[in-house]
């Protein structure tokens, strides 16, 4: 009787166990990138002074119910590979960061070279110090003469996060004419803007708030881009 109890007591919990409800992974609050890399290859986020930032697994960035490898304020990475048949002196190895599902002349965001050396044959690997001028959705590739250049391999798929959106200075969720006119009443200094809203209104992304970010919003909001 009493291994009967047990038993059904193990039951019982094991059911409540089932139906706990799993906790929604949220949004990060700030931006930063999150990425996939493949198996065996080694890209690390860093920030601009080329420290390695923690991954945080614990938010959802493109809301599809999965956590991600989130980075906070990355802006660079770090790659680090190790060809599958061994390095050799003066083989040439490109890296590239492009946007898009083609590599051209106008997707590529980052590219360097490096030949190879008797120091990185004795190290068995290459470092690369990637630094996009936009990170943007984009992949990172390598290549080489000894591995055919038509044929790149995959190392990672980055993808952007920001906490804000570009031109959406008054933070409603549009983009309007409104949007243009608190960065003009913010640059003569009438109003002020939260960190969010300054990266919201840099939209030329040069790092500063002016005129030009007003009419880039007004340019959109009337069709003549189709995006910043």
């Amino acid at each position: 009787m009493k291994k009967a109890v047990s038993f059904l007591m193990a039951v019982v919990l094991l059911c409540s166990l089932l139906i706990i409800p799993s906790v929604a992974l949220s949004a990060p609050t700030v931006s930063g990138v999150w990425l996939t890399t493949n198996p065996g290859f080694t890209v690390t986020p860093c920030g601009a002074d080329k420290t390695p930032i923690a991954v945080d697994t614990s938010f959802d960035c493109n809301n599809d119910g999965n956590a991600d490898n989130f980075y906070a304020g990355a802006v660079r990475f770090a790659v680090k590979y190790t060809p599958s048949l061994g390095l050799h002196v003066g083989d040439n190895y490109v890296i590239l960061l492009y946007e898009g599902s083609t590599i051209s002349v106008g997707s590529i965001h980052y590219i360097n070279q490096i030949t190879v050396s008797d120091a990185d044959v004795s190290l068995g690997y290459l470092t690369f110090d990637v630094y996009p001028s936009s990170l943007l959705n984009a992949t990172i590739v390598v290549t080489s003469d000894a591995l055919g250049s038509s044929d790149p391999v995959t190392l990672a798929e980055v993808h952007q996060y920001l906490s804000f959106k570009l031109g959406d200075t008054d933070e409603d969720g549009k983009i309007t004419t409104l949007d243009a006119v608190k960065i003009l009443q913010y640059y003569v200094g009438n109003i002020t803007f939260t960190d969010n809203q300054k990266s919201a209104a840099d939209t030329d992304r040069d790092g500063k708030v002016t005129t030009l970010d007003a009419v880039r919003i007004l340019q959109y909001y009337v069709g003549n881009i189709s995006g910043f």
